[in-house]
């Protein structure tokens, strides 16, 4: 009876240890058990630790919630394989040391891991702690995993056969990582370029908070450590704090708060510097900050989908968008929030989801924001043609307004202002202005004769004749009627004289078509005065001896150039 006891205690104990045998069915082996051990004054050798009971089985994919005492893992592997080296890999970048103990020839050799090693110092050159195992076959052998980690205690174990693990076309996690930060970067070049074509702020929140949620899935791939810096223990809650930091900013304008809900926008903004002092806290490594950190994230998302909700509630419609974004996102945030917590327990759904819950929420927001950057464009391509409409509007009716419709010169009023300026600048420095004045002969006459439009005709080819005499500083002008008047700066009366006289040649000489078809001729008398810079008191004296001037020249005969000194 004694020896049946033993029999079925060394039985069942057998059943209890958690061990794992290795055969030849696969080449990466997950889902086994092991036994853990908590040593909350982390005091324990490993010389101690052989000698202990581990009275914990748990599984290779494991969560056990923030401690800040050292975890230990025993490892119980039987080879029953054709193969002897093994690759016992760790999926978790972040515990700052995470030893592998083996005893060889009764001295235990120690392969140091974690963010407290550098790459090159590790048996394996992986982000990811990785150890070299050497089991013959038929061997049973204990390995003893030593770790500690400021932030939570999750991760899986894994075991490859070596010629698996080291297959060049094998994807790595790290690797599944980069390529998904790269995508993320893409997204971040894209909103950079429609935050330097809008220079709205939205953008700025929006590419910070994608640039770091990326620096966080560094911090969680360990991919930064490839780089040759040094672990940062911190680095995954402090990036975290700056993901929700930039999130809260974002959110606040994306939701329009200041308008909708102004004093959430302030509750947000404290929000914001809260989530900086924890970034502070946590990167000195003040206890429980990682945790405190936790649970007001946790808090953060059920306000933000309150703060949503009620907006959208409030008429602003793009509110909707953002609720189904965040009802994409914030599950994911929380299942992992409460798988490091140990709510729920570590799988690949719990732990990994967040990274497709935020791809598709950056991805969302990216399509928005790019809309939003075309309708913003687009309203400034329309709000710069109208602009361009209307300056084409104005400079016309500016030319109209200064311009005779028939003739295409300048019209009276705007000689007048341009004559003032020229008499005031000619007076001042004592320059030579002349004035020449013009009237088509027996015009009326030519009106009864062939019709009003072939009169119009006579007013555009007698405009057309002074545009071609015309020199570039000289102001031509129909003065009204079938009157002309030209404005001749730095001119003297004998020059003014030629010029009138060169008018007077071409308008005779000209043949005028009319309506039928009848060709004709017109002669015009012209005045010509200069002004007196001592006598003349305004530009109207000088235009009025010139328009005497004028008169002299019809009693005359007509088809004269006459000035009055």
């Amino acid at each position: 009876m004694p020896r049946l006891t033993l029999f079925l205690f060394l039985f069942f104990t057998t059943l209890l240890t958690a061990s794992f045998i290795l055969t030849n069915q696969t080449q990466k082996n997950k889902n086994f058990t092991l036994e853990y051990l908590y040593d909350d004054s982390s005091s324990l050798t490993i010389d101690e630790i052989q000698k202990t009971d581990f009275t914990q089985t748990i599984p290779s994919q494991f969560t056990k919630g923030y401690h800040s005492g050292t975890s230990w893992f025993k490892i119980t592997l039987e080879n029953k394989s054709k193969n002897e080296d093994f690759i016992l890999y760790f999926t978790e970048p972040f515990w700052s040391s995470l030893d592998l103990y083996t005893k060889e020839n009764e001295e235990w050799s120690v392969q140091k891991n974690g963010l407290d090693i550098l790459l090159k110092d590790r048996s394996i050159e992986d982000n990811n702690p990785a150890y070299h195992l050497h089991i013959h076959m038929g061997e049973k052998r204990t390995f003893y995993v030593k770790g500690k980690t400021v932030s939570g205690h999750i991760g899986e174990f894994q075991i490859f056969d070596k010629q698996e693990f080291f297959r060049p076309s094998r994807i790595t996690i790290t690797e599944a990582y980069t390529i998904y930060a790269f995508i993320l970067l893409g997204l971040v070049l894209l909103n950079i370029y429609n935050f330097i074509m809008t220079k709205e702020r939205i953008y700025m929140y929006y590419i910070a908070y994608v640039f770091s949620f990326i620096l966080f899935t560094s911090m969680k791939s360990g991919s930064y450590l490839t780089l040759g810096l040094h672990g940062w223990d911190e680095g995954l809650h402090v990036v975290g704090a700056f993901v929700i930091l930039f999130l809260l900013l974002f959110s606040g304008k994306f939701l329009k708060l200041n308008t909708y809900m102004p004093y959430m926008d302030r509750v947000f903004k404290i929000y914001a510097s809260v989530f900086l002092v924890f970034a502070l806290l946590i990167s000195l490594s003040v206890p429980y900050s990682s945790l405190l950190f936790n649970i007001f994230s946790a808090l953060f998302f059920i306000l933000l989908l309150f703060t949503t909700i009620t907006v959208w509630s409030r008429g602003f419609r793009c509110a909707r968008y953002y609720f189904l974004a965040l009802t994409i996102f914030a599950p994911t945030m929380l299942l992992m929030t409460l798988t490091f917590n140990t709510i729920l327990d570590n799988t690949d759904i719990t732990r990994y989801s967040f990274l497709a819950g935020a791809f598709i929420e950056i991805i969302f927001f990216t399509l928005l924001l790019t809309n939003r950057y075309l309708d913003t464009y687009s309203a400034n391509k329309c709000l710069t043609m109208q602009t361009k409409e209307l300056q084409e509007i104005k400079a016309q009716l500016t030319i109209e307004a200064k311009t005779d419709l028939l003739s295409g010169l300048h019209n009276r009023r705007y000689f007048s202002e341009m004559s003032q300026k020229s008499f005031l600048q000619a007076k001042r420095y004592e320059e030579n202005l002349s004035i020449i004045l013009l009237d088509l002969d027996k015009f009326k006459k030519i009106n009864d004769t062939y019709g009003h439009q072939t009169g119009d005709i006579v007013i555009k080819v007698t405009a057309d004749i002074l545009k071609y005499l015309n020199r570039e500083d000289d102001i031509v002008a129909r003065y009204g009627g079938e009157e002309f008047i030209i404005l001749l700066p730095h001119t003297n009366l004998y020059e003014a004289l030629v010029i009138a006289e060169n008018i007077r040649k071409k308008i005779e000489s000209t043949e005028i078509h009319s309506e039928s078809d009848d060709i004709f001729h017109v002669t015009a008398s012209i005045g010509v005065a200069q002004l007196d810079t001592i006598n003349d008191e305004n530009i109207s004296k000088t235009i009025q001896r010139c328009d005497n001037a004028m008169y002299k020249a019809k009693q005359r005969g007509r088809n004269k150039v006459f000035s009055l000194s």
